[in-house]
C-alpha cells in the first residue's frame, strides 16, 4: 500500500527505526513518524518516460559494502516506478540479524521455520 495505491503515489520511508511504528488495539501496525520520506508521483514517471522508469529498481545498500548500514539512492527511487525499497528496508532494518537491524525475528519459532524453510536465509 505504501508504493502501490490508487493515487499512484509511492511512499518510501527513509527512517525505519522501530520507534517509528505503533501497533493499535486491533493489532494493525502503523507508521507514526513520517518526517523522513521520499514521495514519488508514479503517474508523472509514466508521462515523462525517463530512461529506465519502467524497470524494477533493486535496493543494494549502496555505500555499505559490508551490509553494515541502511542506505538508499533518492535519484533511483524517484526515477523508477517500481522498487523493492520498502521490502528491503523493513527486512534489513527491522527483521534481519544485520548489524543495523532491530532484529525483531531473532528467535523465530521452530514451527514457523519448519513451514517457511527459506525464511532464515532470506533474512540473512
Amino acid at each position: 500500500m505504501l508504493s502501490k495505491n490508487s493515487l499512484a503515489l509511492a511512499i518510501y520511508p527513509t527512517d525505519w527505526a522501530a520507534e517509528n511504528f505503533a501497533v493499535d488495539h486491533a493489532g494493525v501496525v502503523r507508521l507514526v513518524d513520517m518526517e523522513n520520506i521520499v514521495l514519488v508521483n508514479q503517474t508523472m514517471l509514466a508521462v515523462l518516460r525517463t530512461p529506465g522508469w519502467d524497470r524494477f529498481y533493486t535496493s543494494d545498500n549502496y555505500g555499505c559494502p559490508h551490509n553494515e548500514c541502511f542506505s538508499f539512492s533518492i535519484p533511483s527511487l524517484c526515477s523508477h516506478a517500481m522498487t523493492d525499497h520498502n521490502y528491503h528496508a523493513v527486512c534489513g532494518s527491522l527483521l534481519s540479524p544485520s548489524p543495523y537491524s532491530s532484529n525483531l525475528l531473532h528467535s523465530i519459532p521452530q514451527e514457523v521455520v519448519a513451514r517457511q524453510t527459506l525464511l532464515p536465509r532470506l533474512l540473512d
